[in-house]
């Protein structure tokens, strides 16, 4: 591993071909991708539409790819700039004069696939920037130049380059016990959006019951907490055979995209303490151990 990931260099052809199909298929699980081609046009796609608040159209409609809440219709189009290639040419504009789009929006990216500059463009001024090539049937537009400063184009490279607001880390599942019947034993659930917190004497008999709200802060630190500790990785079950009594857990969580399921007796992975430390913490360091 580098820095920066893998270490491509080090990977065979057909490694590097199943790291891109498995990238591709993820991106588009996430819905980002709308199709298995070049992902520049697919991502400027989702992009424009997630930070304007549009609404992405079906792949087959012609003309334009999103609307407005109002109707109105944009054509999206993207280009990535390399050292290599620095054309901010934009992909065939087809059938202009149909007005099949209200507005263009262009977005420039680099190698990195960050934004570097988008303009939001009148049909209507289209006409007068780019050129018709008839080998083609189509407008060729490129963004740059006397384009962008035209007071009818719009920059809007802050809002699309904008990093996007952290969606708050809540959990799905979240059921955890530990503890067993000759001593003192806990249980925290997740109940209508809530923790439930319970501790128990020996024997199982309740001493106390407690419905806790941990804030978004709290359930991001925490779920920091499980990567860095590595245990979304633990294995399903730990046993230590030949020992009847003794310490029993059990976990089932989901959490900001990843699960956990595992139970042990007597048996824990390596970082189990720290992982009651971070639930305590979670539960206003109330005891689980």
């Amino acid at each position: 591993m580098t820095m920066n990931g893998p270490d491509l260099k080090k990977m065979s052809v057909n490694e590097l071909l199943q790291g891109h199909a498995a990238i591709i298929a993820e991106l588009r699980s996430r819905g980002i991708l709308r199709s298995k081609n070049n992902p520049v046009g697919d991502y400027c796609e989702w992009l424009v539409a997630d930070r304007l608040g549009l609404t992405l159209v079906n792949n087959s409609t012609s003309g334009y790819d999103a609307v407005d809440s109002g109707g109105i219709r944009y054509q999206i189009k993207g280009r990535r700039v390399t050292p290599d290639n620095r054309s901010r040419q934009l992909s065939a504009i087809r059938n202009l004069d149909d007005n099949d789009f209200d507005y263009l929006i262009g977005v420039i990216l680099n190698e990195r696939f960050d934004v570097v500059h988008a303009a939001q463009i009148p049909h209507a001024m289209i006409g007068r920037y780019a050129k018709f090539r008839a080998h083609t049937n189509a407008h060729i537009l490129h963004l740059q130049g006397k384009l962008l400063l035209d007071s009818q184009v719009k920059d809007v490279t802050a809002v699309l380059a904008a990093a996007p607001p952290i969606a708050a880390i809540r959990p799905q599942r979240f059921a955890l016990s530990v503890g067993g019947f000759m001593g003192p034993s806990y249980a925290v659930r997740l109940e209508n959006g809530r923790v439930t917190y319970e501790r128990f004497r020996p024997g199982y008999e309740l001493a106390k019951k407690t419905v806790i709200d941990p804030s978004d802060q709290e359930w991001t630190d925490f779920s920091a907490e499980m990567d860095a500790m590595k245990a979304w990785g633990w294995k399903a079950t730990y046993i230590e055979p030949g020992v009847a009594d003794g310490t029993n857990w059990s976990l089932d969580i989901a959490l900001g995209g990843k699960s956990l399921n595992a139970k042990g007796s007597n048996a824990f992975p390596r970082t189990f303490k720290r992982f009651c430390s971070a639930v305590s913490g979670l539960i206003g360091n109330r005891r689980f151990e």
